[in-house]
């Protein structure tokens, strides 16, 4: 959903959506078509609010994933202990590509 949220085919849309509502508004339009094309600009907006937070919240899990990798990794390197921290670290790296 973020992909079509950020391509130009949405914000097409989401402009014509208002120029819709604009010219009904200037012409005399119903309050019918007035009240529809603002619920569906409330959707829009409901659902651009739900797509940002839902990437804000992956990002912040992919960053925290990296950074406890770099300090398995650290604490390993530290303490002189061979562990799985060099592994988990290259798997972490991946993290963000994934998400």
């Amino acid at each position: 959903m973020s992909f079509l949220a950020s391509s130009p085919l949405f914000f097409v849309g989401c402009v014509l959506v208002v120029v819709a509502w604009a010219v009904g508004l200037a012409l005399g339009a119903s309050d019918r078509f007035e009240a529809a094309t603002a619920g569906l600009m409330s959707a829009v907006t409901l659902i651009l609010v739900a797509v940002l937070k839902n990437s804000e919240l992956r990002t912040d899990r992919a960053l925290h994933t990296k950074l406890d990798a770099i300090a398995s990794a650290l604490l390993e390197d530290r303490r002189g202990h061979a562990g799985d921290a060099e592994e988990q670290l290259e798997r972490s790296i991946g993290v963000h590509d994934e998400i």
